[in-house]
C-alpha cells in the first residue's frame, strides 16, 4: 500500500453530533482533544473537523441537515436513536486512572469503572473505563499494561520480518527543548553542553570510559512521525534520500551523533555537541574511533551544496 497523507491514519472514523460544535468544545475538555481543523457551514453548522489525541485522530461533524452531495449521507446522533451506538470508540491512553478521574471531573458519565482485565501470557493485560459523551456516543480509554508473545508475533508479521525491541539506557539532558532551537545546515556547530543520564543499574559498563576524548551516541527521533524518502535537507535547496542526509523521518528513527567526554560523575557523563533535544533516548554508547585517513573521505551532495553557497556569495 502506498504511504497514507502526513497526519492522517489509513483509516478514520468520523463522530456525528446534534450539536457538533458544542461536541467538540466538550470532547476537547473533558477527554483531551485539541481541534486539528474546524470548518463552520451555514449558520455556525460544523461540516467537517478534525480533532487529535497524540497521534491518533477522529472527525466530528453535524448530524442531518442540509447535504451538496448527490445521495446524502445518513447519519445521527445516540441522542435521537434511543442511545442506541452502531460503534463504539478505543483510545489508548498512558494512565486509565488518571484519565478517567479528570474526565469524571469534568462532567463526563463513567459508564464502567477501570478494571485490569489480563488475557492470558500469550496476549497481553489492559485497564480499561468505559464512558459516555454528551451525546451517547460510547468511548473506551485503554492503557496497555503487558505486552504478550502474540502481540509481537502480530506486529513481526505487519512488517515482513522480525521485530527487535530495544530498551533506552539512559536519557539526554540539554539546554534544546524545541528543535527550532537546534542549529542546521551548511557549517552548523554543536557546541551546546549537556549530560547523558545513564540508568544507574548499568553504571558499572562505564568502566574506563573517561580514557576517551569522544563518544558516539545513538539515539531516538522520539518525537518524529513517519518517515520521507527523499526530502531537502537545511543544507541544500535539492532533494535527497532519506539515507544520504540525517533527516529525523526515517524508517527506522535513530540518530547518531558525536560528543566530546568533559567528565564523568557516576552513571552521569558530562558531554559537549549536543544536538538532541533534552529528554531524548539514548540507546547505546560507542568510544569514538576513526581509522580513516582524512584524504579518503568523501562528503557527496555536501561538497557540491558548499560550492554553490560559496559561488553565489
Amino acid at each position: 500500500m502506498k504511504k497514507t497523507p502526513a497526519g492522517w491514519e489509513r483509516i478514520t472514523p468520523t463522530v456525528f453530533y446534534d450539536d457538533a460544535a458544542k461536541a467538540i468544545d466538550w470532547l476537547c475538555r473533558v477527554f483531551g482533544f485539541e481541534v486539528r481543523l474546524k470548518v463552520e457551514g451555514e449558520g455556525g453548522r460544523i461540516e467537517h473537523s478534525e480533532l487529535t489525541f497524540g497521534d491518533g485522530m477522529i472527525m466530528a461533524a453535524a448530524a442531518g441537515g442540509k447535504s451538496s452531495r448527490p445521495v446524502p449521507l445518513p447519519c445521527a446522533s445516540p441522542r435521537t436513536l434511543g442511545g442506541v451506538n452502531t460503534q463504539s470508540l478505543a483510545v489508548f491512553v498512558d494512565d486509565a486512572d488518571a484519565h478517567c478521574a479528570q474526565a469524571r471531573a469534568a462532567g463526563a458519565k463513567i459508564i464502567e469503572e477501570p478494571v485490569t482485565t489480563d488475557y492470558g501470557q500469550e496476549y497481553w493485560s489492559d485497564r480499561t473505563y468505559r464512558s459516555e459523551d454528551l451525546e451517547g456516543h460510547q468511548w473506551w480509554f485503554i492503557e496497555r499494561v503487558r505486552d504478550g508473545s502474540k502481540s509481537a508475533e502480530v506486529e513481526r508479521r505487519r512488517l515482513g520480518g522480525d521485530v527487535v525491541t530495544m530498551q533506552p539506557i539512559g536519557i539526554i539532558r540539554g539546554p534544546h527543548k524545541d528543535a527550532s532551537a537546534i542549529p542546521k545546515g551548511l557549517g552548523a556547530r554543536h557546541t551546546a553542553e549537556g549530560t547523558i543520564d545513564l540508568r544507574a543499574e548499568l553504571e558499572e559498563g562505564l568502566l574506563d570510559i573517561e580514557g576517551f576524548s569522544h563518544l558516539l551516541i545513538i539515539w531516538v527521533f522520539d518525537r518524529s512521525e513517519g518517515y520521507e524518502l527523499t526530502g531537502r535537507p537545511p543544507s541544500d535547496d535539492r532533494p535527497h534520500g532519506v539515507f544520504a542526509t540525517r533527516s529525523p523521518y526515517r524508517p527506522n528513527p535513530l540518530g547518531l551523533t558525536v560528543v566530546e567526554l568533559l567528565r564523568r560523575e557516576g552513571s552521569r557523563l558530562h558531554v559537549r555537541g549536543i544536538d538532541m533535544l533534552d529528554g531524548t533516548p539514548v540507546l547505546d554508547i560507542k568510544p569514538y574511533l576513526s581509522s580513516v585517513p582524512e584524504e579518503t573521505l568523501k562528503r557527496g551532495w555536501l561538497d557540491e551544496a558548499e560550492a554553490r553557497r560559496a559561488k553565489s556569495s
